[in-house]
């Protein structure tokens, strides 16, 4: 049994795979989401990885 997960989008808080650390979605590009953690690094993955954070949500 799957757990449908929303896609991510701009403003979400979100994990990547089982990582615990948490990233905001930056944007999206094709197939991949731009991510910044808190300490204000970028990285990218791909949309099947990345896992959104429920009633979580950055301005």
């Amino acid at each position: 049994m799957s757990v449908e997960q929303r896609a991510p989008q701009p403003g979400d808080a979100a994990t990547i795979g089982e990582r615990p650390e948490r990233f905001t979605v930056i944007s999206l590009d094709g197939g991949t989401v731009v991510l910044e953690s808190r300490h204000g690094v970028r990285c990218r993955a791909g949309r099947r990885v990345v896992r959104v954070v429920d009633g979580e949500r950055r301005q």
